[in-house]
């Protein structure tokens, strides 16, 4: 689960760089773990990657994903500059 959300983190990362943005310009997360058994580690990797001071407003949905190796699915909306 670690390495997946790890990995999950740097796309993020990614696609808020196409869009001008990084992780500070989230403004609201929902993220869908199928395992609750996850929370605690996913907590502790987000904590770490989120920077201080520039959380979004978050809710954990426990539900199935699309494809069953999946350790987790976020849906994100974030502030970018206009292009």
């Amino acid at each position: 689960a670690r390495s997946q959300f790890e990995q999950l983190f740097r796309q993020v990362e990614e696609r808020l760089a196409l869009a001008k943005s990084s992780p500070k310009g989230l403004l609201q997360v929902l993220v869908y773990l199928p395992f609750p058994e996850d929370l605690m580690l996913f907590n502790e990797l987000w904590d770490a990657w989120i920077p201080r001071g520039h959380a979004p407003s978050r809710a954990c949905i426990n539900t199935q994903l699309a494809a069953p190796g999946y350790r987790a699915e976020l849906i994100i909306t974030a502030a970018c500059d206009s292009v």
